[in-house]
């Protein structure tokens, strides 16, 4: 009986190897496509709303580092459209989706559009002020303690932005790398440029 060790050490021959290898690519096809299966976000989600009342929720929220004083709406306010973007900070797509909301941010505020941030409920608040700092939103970021806003809002996937008209009616949401392109067009319906 031979050892492990005498086993590693013995030449294979290359029809072996080639037989490995072949199994091996196989392995690792199926391996990839069953990854990329599961990040692919599923039908539904956020987008069920569209057409139906947004869920009518109030979440903390900080600024600079500092909890404030009362809970901000996720509601339309004074009648202005809503832009809800929730985030995640170890996000890819977050990272270049957030800019690009950001650059809207500055078009449309003038017009009315008002842009919320909500942080991912698995992340504390230091985290939130971080990438808040780090990319620039200026504006409070909304802490999603215990995950309540994003569940009713259908958000499974990070960035997950939901777009609510004045009357407080969800007319669009996307999930995962959005072009600035699609929000631009969407936003445009509500506003004028």
């Amino acid at each position: 009986m031979r050892s492990w060790q005498q086993a590693i050490a013995q030449p294979r021959s290359p029809q072996r190897l080639l037989i490995g290898t072949a199994c091996m690519l196989v392995l690792a096809a199926f391996a990839l496509s069953v990854a990329v299966r599961l990040s692919a976000p599923p039908a539904g989600g956020a987008q069920r709303l569209t057409g139906r009342p947004a869920p009518a929720l109030a979440l903390p929220a900080e600024q600079s580092g500092r909890l404030l004083p009362s809970a901000i709406s996720l509601a339309p306010a004074h009648g202005h459209p809503t832009l809800i973007v929730f985030f995640f900070s170890l996000c890819p797509h977050c990272h270049t989706v957030v800019p690009a909301v950001r650059q809207l941010e500055g078009v449309y505020a003038a017009h009315g559009l008002r842009v919320l941030y909500v942080d991912s409920p698995a992340e504390n608040s230091g985290i939130a002020n971080a990438y808040a700092a780090r990319m620039g939103i200026m504006s409070p970021v909304l802490l999603d303690v215990g995950g309540e806003a994003a569940a009713r809002f259908g958000v499974r996937y990070f960035p997950g932005i939901v777009l609510v008209d004045e009357r407080g009616i969800v007319r669009a949401a996307w999930t995962g790398e959005t072009q600035q392109a699609a929000l631009r067009a969407a936003v445009a319906t509500l506003l004028p440029a």
